[in-house]
């Protein structure tokens, strides 16, 4: 072997002693030590119709979730009900301190839009009359006796 060979072998075993070096260099992962990140944000069903829940689940590193429109403080990975009465989108905002933040935003639809459910009012059935072919039995309808 050369001397003039000795130098050039060392640079190329360099990446693999843990040494900055070639196309073998690796990123760290988007979730790393001291970073804010936001994995998934999601509403399920992603259409509702008025007067019914969707839940909203929020997967993040480091922080802490907040949800716009009412919804507040959420904890990563626990589901929040919410029941919009017009499409709206949720803004999450995971902070750290006063000055560190990532969003990220998801659509509930609701459709169709303005809807109010129609719930028919109670009425109780009409009390029945006394039969004329069984005098017998009591009369149970309303009002004054013949």
């Amino acid at each position: 072997m050369q001397l003039a060979n000795i130098p050039l072998a060392l640079l190329l075993l360099l990446p693999c002693c843990g040494g900055k070096g070639g196309a073998d260099e690796t990123v760290d992962p988007p979730h790393r030590t001291g970073s804010i990140v936001i994995h998934g944000f999601r509403v399920e069903p992603a259409v509702i119709r008025p007067g019914t829940m969707a839940v909203l689940v929020a997967d993040y590193a480091l922080g802490n979730g907040e949800v716009d429109h009412g919804v507040g403080p959420v904890r990563r990975g626990v589901a929040t009900l919410v029941s919009p009465r017009v499409t709206t989108t949720y803004t999450l905002t995971v902070r750290v301190g006063d000055d560190r933040s990532v969003k990220q935003t998801v659509t509930l639809q609701v459709d169709p839009p303005g809807f109010t459910p129609d719930i028919p009012k109670y009425e109780p059935p009409p009390r029945p009359r006394q039969d004329p072919h069984h005098p017998d039995l009591p009369d149970l309808s309303p009002g004054p006796r013949e």
